[in-house]
């Protein structure tokens, strides 16, 4: 079978935009299956929302990439942008390092 190269693929006219969120999806998705190395190579894509380095940081966590879920927890906490996802996942994030500081 000979597939066309100007065959509609499933991103084709997406925006940056939409196509980071599609990844978001599908990391989240994975990430709550505990498919977490597959997650990761979605959550990858967006190193600008919160979101995604949260759960890019939890899924390095689960597979033992501690110096790639340090990396992360390190621009995480530093993350500052008058957006919702920072107000939403920012403070707690750094609340919770703070409480594994201290109970470790």
């Amino acid at each position: 079978m000979i597939i066309k190269a100007t065959q509609h693929r499933p991103t084709q006219g997406m925006s940056r935009r939409q196509l980071l969120q599609t990844g978001l999806a599908a990391g989240a998705t994975l990430a709550a299956q505990g498919k977490y190395p597959e997650a990761i190579s979605h959550l990858e894509e967006d190193t600008h929302s919160p979101l995604s380095m949260q759960l890019l940081w939890q899924a390095y966590e689960k597979t033992g990439a501690a110096p790639d879920a340090q990396a992360v927890a390190t621009r995480l906490a530093a993350f500052h942008a008058p957006t919702i996802e920072q107000a939403l996942v920012v403070p707690n994030f750094r609340a919770s390092l703070v409480s594994e500081a201290q109970h470790p």
